[in-house]
């Protein structure tokens, strides 16, 4: 059965999570369908490098689906989930995993922004971010980037998370789709999915209702200030479609009634509108180009003169800072020079705020070069923040492009990638601002898919492959009304091509003939009188003047029209319709003109001001003839008719200024009175700024008194500073030369500052580098997180925990580290934060653990000996005896400690055994000997006794005395020497041996018997020595040898070659059970026995 083939538009999920992780990541994957059809997930989960995942082997129990662990270069395929392993980041790149090691010790393994980035970049909307449990924020920038692809971001609710550092740093970028527990991702998911695919291509443009959009426009500029109507109509519709589709709505009125309901949205859809893409020196060779000119630029910019820079649409400030850098270089930080100020601007409060921080995660300048990440950026934990010298050329504000005034005087505008989102009528409008705003000369940087378009009058091209553009030194044609120019509002961007052709009706069709042939040039000015659209020959009426040029009609008009055309402007300015001049003869060189000039106000003019059109009706030379033939007619000089048309049109223009001059005056006479009055209150502030001024130099007296008090201040402060430097730099060789390592954290984990002890120590057991900024629990493995967010718990209480952890070494013995939680408090008392203390004690806890065993085996010695051992102190109290002590005395051990060891002394050597004590202790030796003794029961006994001296660390002497019962050894060797009297009574030999032979006692007769003797010989040997045969040697040996009884005759060579016959009787015996056996052999002459028997 063949496979289905893998489809190429799949989705792939990036799942990232931390402390906490595993739990959340087994639900959601145990939610997932049998078959995920068009979907691929791939996990990364924060490990320790040294540690051994078991990931894979754990989620496989959670669903059917296939998962492995990722390897480089596999292919994605939807339906299976991949697990990175420890110690890799892992990336996406052309549906391949690709595997690499760490770029940064510090970051934690493997790094969620990592992934999220390939993600985004390789499969644009297909990519989505998934972030759940884990302390720190790793993944937020991810998240970002996701959503500026047009990608979907799913985050664990914090509520939900077991740590929600990870879910709120994402949740803060305000671009997450939904927040939701683990167990309702998946459903979420798989229904955004769909519903996208349902929908259709997110390129497909879907009309829209125009009264709902206007309706979303109002909302937009009402809550924001921004009014989206003249962007581009695609762009906003394409943004809208993708957040309606999160929320599952069907069409744009319930969209509409969705925002009613909750307010909210509204920042919700303008922060997905305007999801921007920046980095640092974004298309290289762009900055290089632009690097160039501005170094012309500084060496013709003249001593103490500055750099005006304006970043419009800067978004979180990476272009403005890449700028910064550049400066910085040319002008190597020298700014007293030239002075650089850097305007960056942008309609989102969110981004500019990021900006202002000018801090970004590691993502956002791996790309750059070590000398520039060096020496631009500050390590702040695993993030970078840019140098305090950069941030200061840089200011940030919020400011509206379309509509706010620009910074003027600037020598270089950047405006990448902004233009494209704006529709034609609003970059018409921008361009001629950006030439406004610019010094002669000044430099423009567009993004590489924008142009000036229409407007190269304006601007000469510096670089065509870099958009770099340079302002001409050209009069300005283009009207600049900043505060008046609004976007349109009524009309909502549509999403339709326009229709080729429509029918007209009649009205529609006469206007349109009246418009194309009517025959009288015209020209449309506006309330300025500036010139916005020429119809038709206006030649002999308009003329340009020498100097600078101007778009003013009244500058242009020529000179025997202006006065009829100025005055019917002011009257129509004022609000006057239908106004026509009387017909005025225009005198050229070669021609004279009749005309008459009619200003009439354009119907539906914008709000942007009035318009008129100015059409200049003339008569041709033959009605002019006509005309003069007729007054002539009448009899009427055509000379004095016209000269008193021009003066009525004199006396009608002088009356109109006549007017506005007492309109003036009254103003003058007010303002006069104003000035008058204004003339009495600054004499009268004149005296009082004169008492001021005495008031003054009293104050400046006191301020110089106080100046030197503060001086004085100052150098005591200055003084106490130098101690507490001195003092701090004390403390910090104190404590970086102890054995103890020193964490300072605060009451979020997070740590402050470390001494070199402790960032060897976790170095040493984790393979990482301790950081500010960056949570402890990273640290820790996952198994003694929850152990140590308990104990933090105990110390916010005021508790001081210790803990005595242990942890197996992939490269040597196990290590064991004691950790000291302390809580720190402040000069009030109040929680400042936490000491974290830790110290290797492997070495001290192997040696208590070989001190254990053999105090352990020393103890089962004590208590096994059946000799007594007692150990007394300086005063002669019983300290310790052991159990071999009572049996001997009969006491318990629980009746002797703390009695004194007279105790067990009678009463009449009491006194003398205690001298004897006391001698001891202090130095004198003791001679081992033996003492008579009482038991409990009263009986006296007979004791051996031998002391030892100890001296503790304190200095405390002890006795340690051995005892031994005699009393039955006595008794033993009263009765052996009793029975050795006896056996050197008797004739025969006596002897007792061990059974190898060796003799160990023998009678006195023994040698009479057995004359021929040798040194320590054994007595088979001394038999033999003494003429007994082999054989009969050999029995004996074997009988003593076997423990048996044996009888045997030997007869022995004795004096002068005589032999004389002994019996020998060897008896086993053992001296006790478990003693190595002997024997009694006893040699009896045979003819003496014979006596014996005969006497009995």
């Amino acid at each position: 059965m063949s496979e289905a083939p893998v489809p190429e538009d799949f989705y792939v999920a990036g799942i990232g999570a931390s402390a906490g992780g595993l739990e959340a990541i087994s639900v959601l994957v145990s939610q997932l369908p049998d078959k995920l059809g068009k979907l691929a997930v791939v996990i990364a989960q924060h490990l320790s490098p040294t540690y051994k995942s078991r990931l894979t082997e754990l989620l496989s129990r959670e669903t059917p689906l296939q998962v492995i662990e990722a390897r480089n270069q596999m292919p994605l395929e939807p339906g299976h989930i991949y697990i990175t392993p420890p110690d890799r980041d892992i990336l996406i790149r052309n549906r391949r995993i690709m595997l690499q090691r760490p770029s940064s010790a510090v970051r934690p393994k493997p790094s969620v922004d990592t992934l999220l980035h390939s993600l985004a970049e390789d499969l644009k909307s297909h990519a989505i971010g998934i972030i759940l449990s884990g302390t720190g924020s790793d993944g937020a920038s991810g998240i970002r980037h996701i959503k500026s692809h047009g990608g979907i971001a799913l985050v664990q609710s914090p509520q939900s998370a077991r740590y929600d550092g990870m879910p709120r740093a994402a949740i803060a970028t305000g671009l997450v789709d939904k927040i939701l527990p683990p167990k309702e991702m998946t459903a979420a998911l798989l229904d955004l999915i769909n519903q996208i695919d349902e929908d259709g291509s997110e390129d497909d443009e879907v009309p829209h209702d125009q009264d709902s959009m206007a309706r979303i426009f109002g909302l937009l500029s009402q809550r924001t200030g921004t009014d989206f109507s003249n962007y581009k109509a695609a762009t906003i519709s394409r943004r809208l479609e993708k957040r309606m589709q999160m929320l599952k709505m069907p069409d744009l009125n319930r969209y509409v009634e969705f925002i009613d309901k909750h307010p909210e949205e509204v920042d919700a859809l303008f922060q997905n509108i305007l999801i921007g893409v920046t980095e640092f020196f974004r298309n290289p060779g762009a900055y290089e180009e632009l690097e160039n000119r501005l170094k012309e630029l500084v060496q013709v910019k003249p001593p103490g003169e500055g750099l005006r820079i304006w970043v419009p649409g800067c978004a979180t400030g990476e272009e403005a800072y890449t700028i910064a850098i550049i400066l910085y270089r040319l002008l190597q930080g020298n700014f007293h020079q030239t002075p650089v100020q850097i305007f960056g601007t942008d309609i989102d409060e969110r981004a500019i705020r990021i900006a202002r921080k000018g801090i970004y995660p590691p993502q956002s300048v791996e790309k750059l070069p070590d000398e520039v990440r060096k020496g631009f950026f500050l390590k702040r934990g695993q993030d970078y923040e840019v140098l305090k010298a950069l941030r200061s050329m840089v200011l940030f504000s919020k400011h509206d492009l379309t509509v706010n005034p620009p910074f003027l005087k600037l020598d270089l505008i950047s405006c990448r990638n902004l233009l494209i989102y704006f529709g034609p009528n609003l970059q018409k409008h921008i361009i001629p601002v950006f030439h406004y705003a610019l010094n002669p000369s000044g430099l423009l940087l567009l993004g590489k898919s924008e142009s000036i378009g229409q407007f190269s009058e304006l601007f000469s091209t510096v670089s065509t492959p870099h958009k770099l553009f340079r302002r001409k030194q050209v009069s300005v044609l283009h009207s600049i009304r900043f505060s008046a120019f609004k976007p349109n509002k009524n009309t909502p961007p549509s999403t339709r091509t326009p229709t080729a052709r429509r029918s007209y009706t009649m009205t529609e069709m006469l206007k349109e003939t009246f418009f194309h042939t009517y025959d009288f040039p015209y020209v449309i000015v506006n309330s300025t009188f500036d010139i916005l659209q020429i119809h038709g020959d206006i030649h002999p009426f308009l003329r340009f003047s020498s100097g600078a040029m101007t778009a003013n009609i009244l500058k242009n008009c020529h000179k025997d029209l202006q006065i009829d055309l100025r005055s019917l402007l002011n009257r129509a300015l004022k609000g006057d319709s239908d106004l026509q001049s009387g017909f005025r003869q225009v005198n050229e060189v070669d021609a004279t003109h009749l005309v008459r000039i009619i200003v009439k106000p354009l119907m539906y003019a914008n709000e942007d001001g009035p318009l008129f059109a100015i059409v200049f009706e003339e008569i041709n030379p033959s009605q002019i003839q006509l005309h003069l033939k007729e007054r002539e007619d009448t009899g009427e000089d055509p000379r004095v008719i016209e000269l008193e048309q021009e003066l009525a049109a004199t006396r009608e223009h002088l009356q109109s200024f006549v007017e506005e001059l007492e309109t003036s005056n009254e103003e003058l006479q007010s303002l006069n009175e104003e000035l008058q009055s204004a003339n009495e209150e600054l004499q009268s502030s004149n005296e009082e700024l004169e008492t001021t001024n005495e008031e003054l130099q009293s104050t400046n007296e006191e301020i110089q008194i106080a100046y030197a008090e503060l001086k004085a201040a100052n150098e005591a402060l200055e003084w106490k500073e130098n101690q507490l430097t001195e003092s701090e730099n004390n403390l910090h060789a104190l404590l970086n030369h102890t054995f103890q390592g020193y964490v300072l954290l605060d009451k979020n984990y997070t740590i402050i500052t470390f001494n070199a002890t402790a960032r060897q120590h976790y170095h040493t057991l984790f393979d990482r580098d301790l950081q500010p900024s960056i949570s402890i629990l990273d640290f820790f493995p996952e198994h003694q997180v929850p152990d140590v967010i308990r104990t933090f718990r105990q110390v916010l209480n005021g508790e001081r925990v210790t803990h005595d952890w242990e942890y197996p070494m992939a490269n040597g013995p196990t290590r064991w580290i004691r950790y000291n939680f302390i809580p720190v408090t402040d000069e009030q008392n109040q929680f400042a934060g936490i000491s974290l203390g830790s110290m290797d004690i492997t070495t001290e806890r192997s040696t208590l653990l070989r001190l254990d065993l053999q105090e352990k085996l020393m103890a089962s010695i004590f208590n096994a000996t059946e000799t007594g051992i007692c150990v007394t102190d300086q005063n002669g109290n019983f300290y310790q005896v052991n159990q071999g002590y009572c049996n001997i005395y009969g006491y318990e051990k629980n009746e002797l400690i703390g009695k004194h060891f007279t105790l067990v002394v009678p009463e009449g050597n009491r006194q003398a055994a205690t001298a004897l004590h006391d001698a001891f202790i202090e130095g004198q030796d003791e001679i081992p000997g033996e003492w008579e003794v009482q038991r409990k029961d009263g009986s006296l006994i007979k004791i051996y006794v031998s002391a030892q001296r100890v001296v503790k660390q304190d200095g405390t002497r002890l006795k340690v005395t051995t005892v031994r019962d005699i009393t039955q050894e006595e008794q033993n060797r009263h009765y052996l020497e009793m029975l050795s009297m006896v056996a050197n009574q008797t004739h025969g030999g006596v002897i007792i041996a061990k059974n190898t032979g060796e003799i160990i006692w023998k009678n006195e007769a023994l040698p009479i018997l057995l004359p021929k003797s040798q040194e320590n010989a054994l007595l088979p040997a001394l038999l033999l020595l003494n003429g007994a045969a082999k054989e009969q040697v050999e029995r004996v040996r074997r009988a003593m040898q076997e423990g048996k009884a044996l009888s045997e005759l030997l007869p022995l060579p004795h004096h002068q070659d005589n032999r004389e016959t002994l019996l020998l009787d060897i008896s086993p015996t053992t001296v006790k059970e478990g003693s190595t056996p002997h024997a009694v052999c006893i040699l009896t002459p045979l003819d003496l026995k014979l006596i014996m028997s005969q006497t009995v």
